[in-house]
């Protein structure tokens, strides 16, 4: 993907943690869009086409594991990554993640270097790769 087209939703409801994944992803240079609820969220996804959506599960309107299956159902966003950024660490909440097509699962807190290092993974793979998981780089 061309660096200077990246694009990315944020899909977050604590305004706080967006702009922190606002900066974060700033500096990688990706152009960013952000919803705090899941029906914002899906209507930005359709009308931009981001590259990369980074997505909380709990959301008012809608939680992020029903906002990651509307993706995955529809042709126009079913290959878009999805980076889940969680304060929900349950094995159950992991596996259900990945049952509706999440791509990667980080658990707050995480570090900049962390969460930056999974977003270029996540730009540059195959999507046929196994889904990424932040045990991996440790």
């Amino acid at each position: 993907m061309d660096v200077q087209s990246r694009k990315v939703v944020i899909i977050e409801d604590d305004p706080d943690a967006s702009k922190l994944l606002r900066l974060y992803l700033k500096r990688l240079g990706y152009e960013v869009w952000e919803a705090s609820d899941g029906e914002t969220a899906l209507s930005l996804i359709m009308s931009h086409k981001p590259d990369l959506v980074c997505l909380d599960l709990c959301l008012p309107q809608g939680s992020g594991f029903e906002v990651c299956e509307a993706m995955r159902s529809s042709e126009e966003s079913a290959n878009i990554p999805v980076l889940v950024t969680t304060g929900r660490a349950s094995p159950q909440d992991q596996a259900l993640a990945e049952m509706v097509g999440v791509d990667a699962y980080l658990i707050k807190p995480f570090s900049s270097d962390v969460f930056m290092d999974i977003v270029e993974r996540l730009a540059k793979r195959d999507r046929a790769v196994v889904p990424i998981r932040p045990e991996v780089l440790q």
